[in-house]
């Protein structure tokens, strides 16, 4: 009986839209952009400059606690980017790419800095998202081995290394303010537009059905190329421990975290209007349950699973590749229950593409 409402709802739909007349969807926008969108981008902003002033600390002192100290704040850095990377619509994503595009290419990392070019943020502005960002910054200060005299060394035998590091470091937080600016009510006022749906006929329903649809992708993110295919998806079951996100510095499983937590955030709508609340009203569920509550209770079951993993991901694909597998699942059935549940509820139309038909 479920599907069939489900696809009711999807044909005509105009049952969400109908029942929606009497919920602020305006306030509810304004409530993601104020209270979420805004302040999670400062946050990694100022955790972007932490960075930046240990890797400034590291190149005039080249030790191990000043290493330590940078690779600290990078994971910080790292941890708050994940939540921003949700609010990633096109008009912001080359900005995204330029922070956080992964895998890194390493082959033109290297290139560079065998090179003679004078390596300074100007330089890298001028290079490709896959050698620069959070994930070039990860690849020089961080050894797959946590072997970080190892790391020293490089940096200490090579100046350009380090001048790279820093030059990367200060293009950050060149391209974060870029960032910071779109966002800004001052600046671009992108913020605005989100709250009003501006170019669409100011209509909100379009922003809430850009946002599911950037939920949808993040939650397939994670499901799929943060797990499936580090497990073998696409290699006929053969496991590739570095396909993972943030391998080199053991972080996979936090960053994988942080995006789960900022997607509840968002979903719940911190303290104030969300989309819960929004489902609530239309009446939403699930096998007799309200559906924001079994969202909120597949999150935290994911969050659990997380919490109890007894060694970094890039060690259990290697030695018990079960427990990955445990991971994957449970947040296949999340991804399952907001592509298909959440977004028939709401009447959204989902421009994702299906990757396995589930």
């Amino acid at each position: 009986m479920r599907w069939v409402i489900l696809w009711v709802m999807i044909v005509t739909g105009l049952a969400p839209v109908i029942q929606a007349q009497g919920f602020d969807r305006r306030a509810m926008l304004d409530n993601i952009a104020t209270n979420i969108i805004e302040p999670q981008h400062e946050a990694f902003f100022a955790e972007a400059l932490a960075l930046q002033s240990a890797i400034h600390t590291l190149q005039a002192d080249l030790n191990l606690q000043n290493l330590t100290t940078a690779q600290a704040a990078w994971k910080r850095a790292a941890y708050e980017w994940a939540k921003c990377e949700l609010f990633s619509s096109q008009r912001i994503m080359l900005l995204h790419n330029q922070i956080n595009k992964w895998e890194t290419n390493t082959h033109f990392i290297e290139n560079f800095i065998a090179g003679d070019e004078e390596l300074d943020s100007a330089f890298i502005e001028t290079i490709g998202s896959t050698a620069k960002g959070l994930p070039a910054i990860e690849y020089l200060i961080f050894e797959p081995a946590q072997d970080n005299a190892a790391v020293l060394d490089q940096l200490a035998s090579n100046t350009r290394r380090l001048d790279y590091l820093v030059a990367l470091a200060d293009n950050l937080i060149f391209k974060t303010e870029e960032l910071l600016n779109v966002w800004s009510r001052a600046g671009v006022k992108y913020l605005e537009t989100f709250i009003t749906a501006d170019g669409e006929g100011n209509n909100s329903q379009s922003t809430i059905s850009r946002l599911t649809n950037e939920m949808v992708v993040y939650l397939d993110d994670i499901l799929n190329r943060r797990l499936e295919i580090p497990l073998g998806r696409n290699t006929g079951g053969t496991i590739q421990p570095e396909s993972l996100q943030a391998w080199r510095s053991g972080y996979s499983a936090a960053l994988i975290q942080s995006r789960l937590e900022g997607f509840q955030w968002a979903f719940n709508g911190g303290e104030g209007i969300g989309f819960d609340d929004y489902l609530d009203f239309l009446g939403a569920t699930y096998e007799g349950e309200p559906l924001s509550a079994v969202i909120n209770q597949r999150v935290e079951r994911v969050l659990g699973t997380l919490e109890r993993l007894e060694a970094p991901l890039y060690q259990l694909l290697a030695q018990d590749p079960e427990q990955v597998r445990t991971l994957t699942a449970q947040v296949r059935n999340l991804f399952i229950l907001v592509r298909v549940d959440m977004v028939s509820w709401l009447g959204v139309t989902l421009t994702f593409t299906d990757r396995d038909g589930d």
